[in-house]
């Protein structure tokens, strides 16, 4: 599967890529950009309302889903994308026409250009070593310290 090459040349959006992390890893191939747009619209319309999601909808969009890897690039406009990226954590189940799963969205990076010089490979491969550097740095103290 190859990813777009996506540039914002105005800088006008920003751009979140994100992990679906489903409870159960077999049903990825399910999800489809509609699904994850249709509940990422119900929860800014839960958590800011009407107001939230007008000012969300002016760009939003699902760039791109591998759903194999549950990688998801979500564009929003950069005025509005805290409101987007805050409705994020509430997603607690992606509800399709007549099933539900259970997940969470894990952001992995937001920016303002969508794989400018990187694929998604790259990118999901930079914040997965970067994550295996600071786990492996981290040292639990001993006992009485």
């Amino acid at each position: 599967m190859t990813v777009p090459l996506i540039k914002d040349i105005n800088g006008l959006n920003r751009y979140l890529l994100c992990e679906v992390v489903l409870a159960d890893p077999l049903e990825r191939k399910n999800i489809t950009q509609e699904l994850v747009l249709y509940n990422l619209k119900d929860a800014v319309i839960r958590l800011h309302g009407d107001f939230g999601w007008a000012a969300c909808t002016i760009s939003l969009s699902v760039k791109y889903l591998n759903a194999y890897t549950g990688v998801v690039l979500i564009r929003c406009r950069k005025e509005f994308f805290q409101l987007l990226w805050s409705a994020l954590p509430f997603i607690t189940c992606l509800v399709g026409r007549n099933r539900q799963y259970p997940c969470f969205f894990n952001t992995l990076h937001v920016g303002g250009v969508a794989f400018g010089h990187r694929s998604g490979q790259q990118q999901t491969r930079t914040c997965a070593s970067n994550m295996t550097f600071c786990v492996l740095q981290c040292r639990t103290l001993p006992p009485g310290h």
